[in-house]
This record gives structure tokens, sequence and C-alpha cells, in this order.
């Protein structure tokens, strides 16, 4: 599970252990707004956030992998992957 709320820092947690897998820090300077699985590739999630940053991560690295989107300050209030 991803703690999806408007909180920093964001978290993710094995739900059938109880457990915290991960925080995932550094990279939003405001409120996550969004944050999505990948569809295929079960390590790799994405977020977005109140300052039109978006961010890769994968769960067993703390570190943003990439972040392909940095906007203006303006809200990222969706984030969908999509296949091709």
């Amino acid at each position: 599970m991803m703690q999806n709320a408007t909180v920093l820092p964001l978290q993710v947690w094995d739900l059938r252990m109880l457990k915290e897998l991960n925080t995932y820090r550094g990279a939003h300077t405001r409120d996550v707004a969004c944050a999505v699985w990948h569809p295929v590739h079960e390590e790799l999630f994405s977020s977005g956030s109140q300052d039109g940053s978006l961010v890769y991560w994968l769960v067993s690295r703390p570190d943003p992998q990439a972040c392909p989107l940095q906007g203006p300050p303006c809200s990222l209030l969706e984030d969908q992957w999509f296949r091709r």
C-alpha cells in the first residue's frame, strides 16, 4: 500500500506483514497530490506534487530515480501510466 495522503514524506507499506517498506523524501517541496503504481513493473511508481513536479521511484531505493517534470508551482492532481 502506498500512503497517498497530502503529507510528506511518501511511504510504502506491505499490508500482509504490517511493515513499512520504505520512506521517500527529498524530491517534492510541497505536499504529494497523487501517486500511482506502474501497471507492469511492480517496483516502480510515480508521484506528483502540488509544486508541479513528477518523480519516478523504485520501492527498494529511497532516492528519486528521475524527475522528468519540474513545472512552475501548480498542482499536479493526477498521474497515470499508459500502455503502448
